[in-house]
């Protein structure tokens, strides 16, 4: 399996839509910034999921001779939204840590 950390930053990011630049951690690493990200990155993972589960809703909207067809447009869109959720479970952890350095260095 390939790692996720070589293919992680080929995918599009969007932070700049929602006025949060997540493709690269700024130099300066303060603690409300890292809080930030990590609030980012759970609000992209649930509105990956959102997307996947909500996808299945075009089902519902199209005439019965097309279900075939929008199952498989649903699914699709559940397996094109997991790498973007799995990118999310893999920086946070890392932001955590990144946290919990920079909460013990000022509170020293």
């Amino acid at each position: 399996m390939i790692s996720l950390n070589k293919w992680k930053d080929k995918l599009p990011e969007w932070g700049k839509v929602w006025n949060f630049e997540k493709k690269h951690l700024k130099q300066e690493h303060s603690l409300e910034y890292v809080n930030r990200f990590i609030l980012e990155t759970y609000r992209a993972e649930i509105g990956h999921i959102g997307m996947g589960v909500f996808g299945f809703a075009c089902i519902l909207v199209n005439p019965r001779d097309y279900a075939q067809m929008a199952l498989i447009c649903s699914l699709v869109n559940v397996v094109v939204q997991i790498p973007f959720c799995l990118i999310q479970r893999f920086n946070r952890p890392r932001l955590i840590r990144l946290k919990e350095r920079l909460e013990k260095r000022h509170s020293q």
